[in-house]
């Protein structure tokens, strides 16, 4: 099973509806590709002067108020090719005579997101033990970790780092 943005929210753990509650569970948090980004400027702009573009895009990780909390973070290319040193929203450019024959775009990427786990299942026994197994997502060839926490009552407790 393949996890999807479907899947995300608080799931509550327990052998019995009794023992299914609000107190205990955890929480499923999916990171997903932003939305593709739109350029926006201003129409008139003089040559000696200075022009912002700015990479508008959002979120689409889930749950929704999750979303809201992820930082952006943008890649700004000059006729495909990667500008170094510019990871803002904004990009600003002097205007001169020769900038108009330049193409420019931008890409955005969810910081500190690694691609989301595959295959997650979750058991638990009789004696409220929980299991949980998944398949790392890639990465990037970047080191991953999972923390894992619990909710006991109204206050999350830290499990373990993975």
């Amino acid at each position: 099973m393949n996890i999807t943005l479907h899947d995300a929210g608080f799931y509550t753990v327990g052998t019995t509806d009794d023992e299914s509650s609000l107190d205990r569970g955890f929480f499923l948090v999916v990171t997903a590709k932003p939305v593709s980004p739109k350029i926006k400027r201003n129409i008139r702009v003089h040559v000696k002067n200075y022009v912002d573009l700015m990479c508008s895009s959002q979120s689409t990780s889930a749950p929704d108020y999750y979303s809201k909390l992820v930082t952006l973070s943008y890649t700004w290319f000059v006729n495909g090719t990667k500008m170094d040193r510019e990871t803002r929203e904004t990009l600003r450019l002097h205007v001169t005579r020769d900038l108009k024959y330049n193409r420019y775009s931008c890409s955005a990427t969810e910081e500190d997101g690694p691609q989301t786990p595959l295959n997650l299942t979750v058991n638990s026994d009789q004696k409220g033990n929980v299991n949980m197994t998944w398949v790392s997502g890639f990465n990037e060839g970047l080191d991953q970790f999972f923390v894992i926490s619990r909710k006991n009552g109204q206050e999350w407790e830290y499990v373990g780092n993975l």
